[in-house]
This record gives C-alpha cells, structure tokens and sequence, in this order.
C-alpha cells in the first residue's frame, strides 16, 4: 500500500524512488536521464545484486522472454515482456501515478506488474520500456535490508501475490 500512495501522490515529471534500506555504491549523476530521451522508457532502475542483469549480454531493457507450456514443457514464444521493479529507480511521473491508481493494494507492488496478477496493470506498463541503469555492468544500489533480514533471521514470503515476513522460522522439514 506505501508504493500506492508515494506515487499517486506525487506530482513531478520525474520521481525517485529509494527505500531506506538501499544505499548507492557510487556517484549517480544527470546521465541517468539520459535514458528518458526515449519517450517510450517510463522507468530506469538502477542495477542491483539481486536483479542478476547481464547489460553486456540482455542490453539495457529490462525484459523476460514469453513462454507456452504444452504437457508441461517450456516452448519460448520469441516475444519479451517489460520488467518494472518498484526497486530503487527514477520513474516518469505520469507513468508512476498511472500505476498506482491501477494497483491492488492487497497485492505486493511488484508482483502485480507481471505473471497474469493485476492484467490491467500488465497491459497499461506493456507499451512501455524499462531501462537498468548499470554504466559498468555492476550494481550501482545494495539492499542493506538483507543483511538485516539474516542477522534477525526475518523471511519475506509471498503467497497470493502478497507479501509476508516470518520470523525464527526454521526449516520444517523432517527426514
């Protein structure tokens, strides 16, 4: 619901978003607007550990590949879909208010953006381009909240495309 709200609220063409538990590993100056020139790019996130993103190899869209699944098997469609991330990024204002006036706010942000949870969502944010600010192929952001997580032994799960955190959960499996 707090993404919902920060960017209905908002009124600036552009808009950064940054959680408290992320910090920049470097300098990140006016070339990271540079990607707005492109009328199409709505969102440029910056490149993090967890996003696992090869700019050298996938380029700097941020897109997944379609698949069909016949009797269970994977067959690619040759078609991508943008990834929008509610991570640290800069947004187009417009785009980010649009989002929230069609996000479910019983849902986690994220995952609303694509895998058939919010499908108005998905065909509103599929016109559109998200580019992953990476200028040397490397996070530029860290999610220090991790870090957090393990030292408290705290877990985010997600059931229903809704996000929960577990505490001193351990492992219930039995042999």
């Amino acid at each position: 619901m707090a993404v919902q709200r920060l960017w209905s609220s908002t009124r600036s063409e552009f808009v950064f978003h940054l959680e408290d538990d992320w910090v920049a590993l470097e300098d990140i100056g006016e070339a990271v607007l540079s990607p707005f020139a492109d009328r199409q790019v709505a969102q440029v996130s910056f490149h993090t550990k967890e996003k696992k993103w090869d700019v050298k190899r996938n380029g700097h869209f941020h897109r997944r590949k379609e698949y069909l699944r016949i009797l269970g098997i994977k067959i690619p469609t040759f078609t991508t879909f943008p990834i929008f991330t509610t991570s640290p990024c800069i947004l187009r204002g417009e785009f980010g208010r649009e989002c929230a006036k069609l996000m479910d706010v019983s849902k986690d942000p994220e995952k609303q953006f694509y895998y058939g949870v919010n499908p108005e969502l998905e065909r509103y944010v599929s016109k559109s381009k998200s580019f992953v600010y990476s200028p040397n192929n490397t996070p530029v952001i860290a999610d220090i909240g991790r870090d957090w997580q393990k030292l408290k032994n705290v877990r985010k799960v997600i059931r229903d495309a809704a996000s929960y955190w577990e505490t001193g959960q351990s492992d219930r499996s039995s042999t």
